[in-house]
C-alpha cells in the first residue's frame, strides 16, 4: 500500500499542477500515507493543510494548534486600526502559506518524492492557486472554551485570483478574513510574483520570488 500510494504521488508531483483536482488528490494521499506511517505529529502544518482540504469545517487538535500559533499576532494587533494589521513572523508564514512550503518540501524530502512543486516557483504559484480555489470559503472555525482573552475563532481565505500577469511575471492574489473571539473581524491580503520562465530556464537561474503585503 505505501509504495503504492507513493508511486501515484510521484506521478502528479513530477509535473506542475494543472487543475484543483490533481492538487486536491495530491493532499489526500498524503495525508493518507502520513496517518498510516502514524507521522501526523512530525508534520502538523502539512496535516492541518490536508485537512483542509477535504473539511468543510476544521476541529481538529491541527486547527487548533495553528490557529494558537495565529494567536500570538494579536499581542502586536492595534483593535483601533484594523485597516492596517502589519505582518510579524507567524502570522505572515501562514498567509504567505510558508508553514505549507516548508513541510511539504520536507515530507517530498523524506518520503523520496520529486520536489518539483516546491522548488520550481512557477509550479508552487500553480499549486497554491488551484489550493486556495479547493478551500476559498471553506472556514477554518475553532470553538476554544477553555482559551480566556482575545483568540483567533475563524480564518477564511475569500479571494484567490492572478493580479498584472505580464510576460515575464505571474501573480498571485490572497485574501484572507479573520474573526477574533469577541466578534471583530480584519482583512488581510498577500500577493506573490513568480518568474514566467521555462522550467529548464529555472534550474540555470535562481529563485526571483517575491511576497509582499
Amino acid at each position: 500500500m505505501r509504495d503504492a500510494i507513493l508511486e501515484k504521488l510521484t506521478m502528479s508531483m513530477s509535473e506542475a499542477p494543472s487543475s484543483e483536482a490533481v492538487v486536491a488528490y495530491t493532499f489526500i494521499e498524503a495525508r493518507k500515507i502520513l496517518e498510516r506511517e502514524h507521522r501526523e505529529d512530525d508534520f502538523k502544518a502539512l496535516i492541518f493543510f490536508c485537512d483542509w482540504v477535504v473539511h468543510v469545517k476544521l476541529t481538529r487538535y491541527g486547527a487548533k494548534d495553528a490557529l494558537a500559533k495565529l494567536d500570538t499576532r494579536l499581542q502586536n494587533l492595534d483593535l483601533a486600526s484594523l485597516h492596517d494589521v502589519g505582518p510579524d513572523e507567524e502570522f505572515f508564514r501562514f498567509v504567505s502559506f510558508e508553514w505549507l512550503l516548508e513541510e511539504l518540501e520536507r515530507f517530498c524530502g523524506e518520503m523520496r518524492l520529486p520536489k518539483n512543486w516546491v522548488v520550481n516557483p512557477t509550479y508552487w504559484r500553480e499549486c497554491l492557486r488551484f489550493y486556495g480555489e479547493v478551500v476559498r470559503d471553506c472556514a477554518l472555525a475553532v470553538n476554544r472554551p477553555d482559551q480566556t482573552g482575545t483568540y483567533i475563532h475563524k480564518v477564511v481565505l475569500t479571494t484567490v485570483e492572478p493580479t498584472a500577469d505580464g510576460p515575464d511575471v505571474k501573480s498571485l492574489g490572497l485574501d484572507w478574513e479573520f474573526t477574533l473571539s469577541d466578534g471583530i473581524t480584519f482583512k488581510q491580503s498577500v500577493e506573490f510574483r513568480y518568474p514566467s520562465i521555462s522550467s529548464e530556464e529555472l534550474k540555470r537561474r535562481p529563485s526571483t520570488t517575491e511576497f509582499g503585503f
